[in-house]
């Protein structure tokens, strides 16, 4: 099972996993089990999510830095204190641009949300 953690949270639907694969529920779900988070949807999610700015073939050009403070400046206007996404690629480009503003928030990827908020003894 999962330990209570405090927090409000917002999930950044990758590309590939969303739009390619058509998975959208399964993430909210592992999020939901968790005891004391609240998950708030950022305006354009799921299959109408933002790109992180550089899925696919592109570069981390001005463009993309553009693509990606409006999607950090959507996940914030929801109160989270924690952007989630399932993507290595969002999660590194997501960070980087946060570097360069003036913004509190943290950015995790599901995995390490989960693997955090395991009960001690529950993980055999």
């Amino acid at each position: 099972g999962f330990k209570q953690v405090k927090g409000i949270v917002t999930y950044q639907d990758p590309c590939r996993l969303g739009r390619f694969e058509e998975i959208y529920e399964e993430p909210r779900r592992v999020i939901s089990q968790i005891p004391g988070l609240e998950l708030i949807e950022m305006e354009g999610n799921r299959s109408n999510s933002l790109c992180c700015g550089t899925s696919g073939w592109t570069n981390c050009d001005n463009c993309s830095k553009q693509i990606q403070k409006k999607r950090l400046n959507q996940a914030k206007s929801t109160g989270a204190n924690t952007l989630i996404t399932g993507c290595p690629k969002c999660q590194i480009h997501l960070k980087c641009a946060l570097s360069s503003l003036d913004m509190e928030l943290e950015i995790k990827d599901i995995t390490s949300l989960a693997g955090e908020a395991l009960i001690e003894g529950s993980r055999k």
